[in-house]
């Protein structure tokens, strides 16, 4: 009875290994040097993930990383969803977008795996080769105070106005009235 069942036989080389492309990209000037970015890979449906501690990486400024290997050993559809870890940093605006990314494990002729890997942003519904994330970085304007160098921007300068020193006010000069039941003019 277990031969009218269909099986597949798995070799031992019968696996292909996959890596997740991600990108950070940065916006804005001045943006402080050394700042790190966190991209991570969270498994949809039991699929394989990384080894222990390559479920995220760390990219310095802009640049370019890979998630994973993943191992996979059967042709299936594998789905993951990839992000950034968004900091509680002054003056950045973290890209907060979510890719659901699919892992599509065929077999190939020649007996083996092979991967094709696509994502779609979360809202969207067009499947692209790319995982970017872009933050945006605010510059702090900077005040300007008397004294300071001449060569500030004048975009980002806030003029300090002079207060004058406030004058007291002289008495009242007081005006004869007349009284007209007296007849005259009161002192």
């Amino acid at each position: 009875a277990g031969l009218l069942m269909p099986v597949q036989a798995k070799a031992a080389e019968y696996k292909c290994e996959a890596t997740l492309p991600v990108e950070v990209r940065e916006e804005g000037s001045d943006i402080p040097q050394g700042t790190e970015y966190t991209v991570r890979i969270k498994a949809l449906d039991d699929a394989p993930m990384p080894e222990k501690d390559k479920d995220r990486v760390t990219i310095t400024g802009e640049g370019k990383a890979e998630l994973g290997p993943i191992t996979y050993t059967a042709p299936q559809d594998y789905c993951y969803e990839v992000w950034q870890e968004a900091d509680d940093r002054d003056h950045f605006t973290f890209d907060d977008t979510v890719y659901t990314v699919t892992v599509r494990v065929t077999n190939t002729q020649e007996g083996g795996l092979e991967a094709q890997i696509w994502a779609i942003k979360e809202g969207e519904e067009a499947k692209s080769d790319e995982i970017v994330f872009e933050n945006r970085y605010h510059k702090p304007s900077k005040p300007w105070y008397p004294g300071e160098d001449e060569e500030e921007d004048e975009d980002t300068a806030v003029p300090v106005t002079a207060v004058q020193k406030p004058q007291t006010p002289a008495a009242p000069i007081q005006i004869p009235t007349a009284d007209p039941q007296a007849g005259g003019t009161s002192p």
